[in-house]
């Protein structure tokens, strides 16, 4: 892969845990992630284990879009799940966030879709980020697999 702003982006990113990785088992909606996810909008990751404790606090005008998007990907709609929302921090205020996800093929157990999810920062220009964003993981499941794979790795490891 060349050079593209977007990489540069994205270790800003990373250095600041503002991107991380995440899976969930269907249909239990468990969930595991990245501790970044819960540091960035403030609580304990031990308050989140499900996919509903995070739809829980979305922003009501972006819960049902949220719903939808997953949705659409798991009755095959879509090639990827694929949604900007926002949800509520630990101090009351609303952050930005998108998530881009795809299923795991040879996952053991129940099927799984695993993904990255990135704080969205520039109020002004959400889809220049999404864009980037979507530069990396090359609109593609095998990309995003890449990218959510290398996460984990780094995150866990430190």
């Amino acid at each position: 892969m060349t050079y593209h702003p977007a990489m540069e982006a994205l270790g800003k990113k990373i250095s600041k845990k503002e991107v991380t990785w995440w899976e969930m088992e269907v249909p239990t909606g468990k969930m595991i992630f990245g501790e970044a996810k819960t540091e960035m909008l403030g609580y304990s990751k031990d308050a989140f284990t499900t996919y509903s404790d995070f739809t829980n606090i979305v922003h009501p005008e972006d819960k049902v879009k949220l719903l939808d998007a997953f949705g659409d990907y798991l009755i095959a709609k879509t090639q990827s799940y694929e949604a900007s929302y926002r949800i509520k921090s630990a101090t009351g205020r609303y952050l930005r966030f998108y998530d881009y996800g795809v299923l795991l093929k040879d996952h053991p157990g129940d099927p799984t879709v695993a993904g990255i999810v990135t704080k969205l920062n520039s109020e002004d220009n959400y889809d220049e980020e999404i864009m980037q964003f979507k530069y990396l993981v090359q609109d593609d499941a095998k990309s995003v697999y890449e990218v959510y794979t290398k996460l984990k790795e780094l995150q866990n490891n430190k």
